[in-house]
């Protein structure tokens, strides 16, 4: 399909819709791909081969998200700088990929901090011990009184991600002892979005399984978001989870960089994150490191494990000029 979009007009797609074009030439006409394509936010649109002439305005961030290249070439008029040759060469494939981490301690490298029960707190048992399936932790969590029960966050999300999509992973795995329907979800709930059992779910006695669910902010506001235990019946019933990730894109990445707390890998893989005062809960090793975000002249720069505990011994170190 070529583009000339003065004679023939724009493609376009809506009421969720999945459209794929093989071939999409936007050399003749210029301009980006919005400008032949016009797409609302519940569609999407696969282009297997796309060719556009030196890439000029191909992207418009806001109809990005929905839209998918295999491959994607630009036709090279720099001809004269070293190397540099006429004619079409592959170029490095967009996709709306999540990297970034927004949530803070999503591996609980620090045990519980960051994260709360909101419906109850493992009454039989709570423990961050050696993951299996990833360098550093994992969550162990088994209650002993029948429910469902929700492990969040709370993020604050302003008005310029409106509209933007966000894609949360996690690595999940339970038994399901005597209980029979035993499953993990997510919770997504504020901001636009209503808390449902019907995202992705890993059901029980199926060994660790990854879920994840792209989703679309609606509002500004307090995103509540976590994971879901759903049809917890007694201490029968365990749950892992690990490398939860939530981040801009529509490709769920598990062990994606954990930027909200760096969770060093090496050693004895020490957190280092911030806050406005030394820890009060979670577990933590020695060593661990938490920046303060009131320093002010003459105080301290933060506050540094000194015993490994819940929450540990913390003092304070790095004394700034007054």
């Amino acid at each position: 399909m070529r583009n000339n979009n003065t004679t023939y007009g724009k493609i376009k797609i809506d009421d969720a819709n999945l459209v794929t074009i093989d071939y999409l030439d936007i050399l003749s006409g210029g301009g980006g791909v919005n400008d032949i394509i016009e797409i609302d936010t519940s569609s999407s649109v696969i282009i297997k081969e796309l060719y556009s002439g030196r890439h000029e305005n191909v992207w418009d961030l806001e109809s990005i998200r929905n839209i998918q290249v295999v491959r994607s070439y630009s036709y090279n008029i720099a001809v004269g700088q070293a190397g540099s040759y006429p004619g079409f060469n592959s170029v490095a494939n967009l996709r709306n990929m999540s990297g970034q981490n927004l949530f803070l301690n999503p591996s609980f490298e620090a045990g519980r901090y960051g994260w709360e029960f909101s419906s109850g707190v493992p009454g039989d048992t709570e423990e961050y011990v050696t993951s299996e399936v990833g360098n550093g932790l994992m969550g162990h969590f088994v209650w002993n009184v029948a429910g469902d029960y929700v492990l969040r966050q709370s993020i604050t999300v302003p008005a310029g991600w409106v509209g933007q999509s966000l894609t949360i992973t996690a690595k999940v795995k339970s038994t399901d002892g005597a209980a029979g329907n035993a499953f993990i979800t997510f919770l997504i709930q504020d901001c636009g979005l209503t808390p449902s059992t019907g995202w992705p779910r890993h059901y029980a006695e199926e060994g660790w399984g990854l879920i994840t669910q792209t989703f679309d902010i609606q509002s500004s506001g307090t995103l509540l978001i976590g994971l879901y235990f759903v049809g917890v019946v007694d201490t029968t019933q365990e749950y892992w989870v690990d490398d939860v990730s939530l981040s801009f894109g529509t490709e769920g990445m598990f062990n994606s960089g954990k930027y909200a707390s760096v969770e060093l890998g090496f050693g004895a893989g020490n957190t280092i994150t911030y806050s406005a005062a030394a820890p009060t809960g979670g577990t933590w090793k020695k060593g661990d490191i938490v920046y303060s975000t009131v320093v002010t002249a003459g105080g301290t720069v933060g506050w540094v494990c000194t015993v490994a505990g819940s929450p540990g011994t913390w003092k304070t170190f790095g004394t700034v000029t007054p």
